[in-house]
C-alpha cells in the first residue's frame, strides 16, 4: 500500500469519537486508518504523532475573502490569494462568498470562477481547495440587508438564475435567499433541482413561512440570529425555525460577537451540534495587518474581535475557523469534538463531501499541536508550506 502521508501514533478525529491509531492519506483520499500501518504501508512522508490530535481540514462555506484579497471585488486572482493564506490557519476548501452585484456584473463573475475552478481541477493543491460560489444575495430582503447594499439586492429573477445554471453548470453551489420574496418559492424548487444548496437568510420572514418553504427540500439557514427575525415571544420568524426543524441547517459566526457565547451554549442544549455549521463569514482584511479600510461607504476599522464601523457598528467577523473554535472551546461554549465537527465535518456534508478522516474521505488533515496550535496542514495528502 502506497500513500502520501502516513501519521503514526495520533489522536484521530471521527464522527464518533477520538481514536488513538495510525491514518494513512493518498491524493485521492484516506486510504487506511489502524493499527500499525507503518508495516503495510510506504509513505512518501510519514509523521509521528506522539498522540497529538489530527482533524480533518477545515471547511468554510461562508467567507468573502481572507488575507486581504476580496473574493467579490478581486474575483478569481483574489480568490486564489485568500486560498493560499487560508490553508496557512487551517482552511483547507471553502466557497467564496460574493455579495450582490448587478446582473451583468454578476454573471461575469460566476464566468471567471467557472474558469477559475476549470483550471484548479487540473493543478495539485496550491492553498485551499475553492469549491464553488455562495451567492449571498441578491435575492433578499432589504428590510434585513444588514452589511449588504440595499440597491444591489432585487425580486428572485428565475430567468437570470436558470442562465447561470445552464452556462456555468456545477460553479454556484449555495444561494442565501429571502423565502418570502414574490417567486422565492419556484426560485428554491430550480435550486433544489439542479443540486444548488438554497440557504434562508437576510430575511423578514415568520416562523410559519420559514416552516413552509422547509417543506420544498433540504435548507440550510445563512448565519443564525444575524440578518433575521430573532426568537420573540408573539413573532417567532427564521431564528426560531431554525431551532426547530431538523431539515433547516444553520450557520453561525462563532465569534462570540455575532452571537454572544451565552446564546451559543443556549443553541448547543436547544438543538445541539449535530448538523450545525461553524462559518467564519470573515471580510476580506482578516488575517492581514489592515487596520482600517473602507465598504459600502461606511469606514470600518479591525478590532480585537470583528470588524467595527462608526458609532460601534458591527460591521463584520475578522476571525479563522481555527481561531473561533479555540475561543469557543475555551470560553466551554462547545467541546472541542463537537466546534471540529460543525468546522469540517457538517459544512462538508452540505457540499456533498465527507470530511471525517475514515476510509474513502478526504484527505484534508490538520495536525494540532499540544496548545492548540497548528504543527501542519495537509491537503489532497500534501503538507502545505508553512509562513
Amino acid at each position: 500500500m502506497r500513500a502520501e502521508v502516513l501519521f503514526l501514533d495520533v489522536e484521530a478525529w471521527s464522527p464518533k469519537g477520538w481514536e488513538r491509531t495510525d491514518v494513512a492519506l493518498s491524493g485521492l483520499g484516506v486510504l487506511a486508518r489502524g493499527a500499525d500501518l507503518s508495516g503495510s504501508c510506504v509513505a512518501r512522508e510519514v509523521v509521528e504523532g506522539r498522540g497529538r490530535k489530527l482533524v480533518p481540514g477545515l471547511v468554510d462555506v461562508h467567507l468573502h475573502g481572507y488575507g486581504g484579497h476580496d473574493v467579490t471585488s478581486g474575483g478569481p486572482s483574489a480568490a486564489r490569494a485568500a486560498a493560499s493564506a487560508l490553508a496557512e490557519v487551517g482552511t483547507t476548501r471553502f466557497l467564496a462568498t460574493l455579495y450582490p452585484s448587478p446582473p451583468e456584473r454578476l454573471r461575469a463573475l460566476i464566468a471567471a470562477y467557472d474558469e477559475l475552478l476549470r483550471e484548479q481541477r487540473g493543478e495539485g493543491p496550491r492553498g485551499a481547495r475553492i469549491e464553488g460560489l455562495h451567492l449571498e444575495g441578491p435575492f433578499v430582503s432589504r428590510k434585513r440587508a444588514g452589511a449588504l447594499e440595499p440597491e444591489c439586492l432585487r425580486e428572485p429573477d428565475l430567468t437570470e438564475v436558470r442562465a447561470w445554471l445552464r452556462e456555468h453548470p456545477g460553479v454556484v453551489r449555495r444561494i442565501t435567499l429571502a423565502p418570502e420574496l414574490a417567486g422565492a418559492h419556484e426560485l428554491l424548487r430550480l435550486l433544489l433541482d439542479h443540486g444548488v444548496r438554497p440557504s434562508l437568510g437576510h430575511s423578514d420572514c415568520t416562523c410559519r413561512e420559514a416552516e413552509v418553504a422547509a417543506r420544498l427540500g433540504p435548507l440550510g439557514v445563512t448565519h443564525l440570529f444575524n440578518a433575521m427575525r430573532g426568537v420573540h415571544h408573539r413573532e417567532p420568524g427564521l431564528a426560531m425555525a431554525a431551532l426547530e426543524i431538523p431539515d433547516l441547517v444553520p450557520e453561525l459566526i462563532c465569534d462570540g460577537v455575532h452571537v454572544a457565547p451565552e446564546v451559543l451554549r443556549w443553541v448547543r442544549g436547544v438543538r445541539g451540534a449535530h448538523g450545525v455549521v461553524m462559518i467564519s463569514d470573515a471580510l476580506w482584511p482578516a488575517g492581514s495587518s489592515i487596520q482600517e479600510f473602507e465598504a459600502g461607504g461606511k469606514r470600518i476599522r479591525q478590532g480585537a474581535d470583528a470588524m467595527w464601523a462608526e458609532q460601534g457598528m458591527l460591521a463584520g467577523a475578522k476571525l479563522c475557523l481555527l481561531e473561533m473554535i479555540r475561543a469557543r472551546v475555551a470560553d466551554g461554549s462547545f467541546e472541542l469534538h463537537d466546534a471540529i465537527g460543525m468546522a469540517s465535518y457538517w459544512p462538508a456534508r452540505e457540499l456533498g463531501l465527507r470530511a471525517d478522516l475514515l476510509p474513502g474521505g478526504l484527505a484534508d488533515a490538520l495536525l494540532l499541536a499540544d496548545d492548540g496550535g497548528l504543527d501542519g496542514v495537509w491537503i489532497d495528502g500534501r503538507a502545505m508550506p508553512r509562513a
